[in-house]
């Protein structure tokens, strides 16, 4: 619904040699002309061929009714240490050549302190993504889910049972499960 809290979520679309604009992922503003994502989506594509979409609540409405802006990319930056095999370091930025104007529904997300304490705490996640585990088609309107956080422990040995990561994937310690 379009009650979801979605300030700072945006969705990054490939444009297509047609004009098409496809679907990639989402992201988070961080500030009004970077967008914090996944590298795993954006690897190997040139900034030229990604757009940003902010406040913006159905991805494939063409008349999208919600205040939204729409922007092009001038640089991808992809961490130095991303491993996409160990899913570590999986972040990049993308570099707004306009900067997002900062509204009620476009705003840069809010980040814990570097010594917050996230145990025992419940999250909610925001996103276009699958709908459960296994699926493969991506939901157009903006969805949210209340989230558990798991102990670090547990989360490396269910990683582990996924076979392109194996009993020996061990988790980075900076990841929140």
């Amino acid at each position: 619904s379009t009650e979801i809290r979605r300030m700072w979520l945006v969705a990054v679309f490939k444009v297509g040699a047609s004009g098409f604009q496809e679907f990639l992922c989402g992201g988070s503003i961080i500030y009004p002309n970077l967008i914090l994502t996944t590298a795993h989506n954006i690897s190997g594509l040139s900034a030229i061929d990604l757009r940003v979409k902010a406040g913006v609540w159905n991805t494939t409405d063409i008349l999208e009714t919600e205040d939204h802006q729409d922007r092009t990319v001038s640089a991808t930056v992809i961490h130095s240490g991303y491993d996409r095999s160990k899913i570590q370091n999986d972040v990049a930025l993308l570099v707004l050549n306009d900067a997002l104007e900062m509204t009620d529904n476009v705003a840069p997300v809010c980040l814990p302190s570097a010594s917050s304490n996230f145990n025992s705490t419940n999250c909610i996640a925001t996103g276009w993504g699958v709908g459960s585990f296994g699926q493969t088609n991506i939901a157009s309107v903006l969805k949210k889910v209340h989230l558990p956080l798991v102990d670090s422990n547990y989360c490396q040995e269910e990683f582990r049972k996924v076979p392109r990561l194996g009993s020996s994937f061990n988790l980075h310690s900076s990841f929140i499960c």
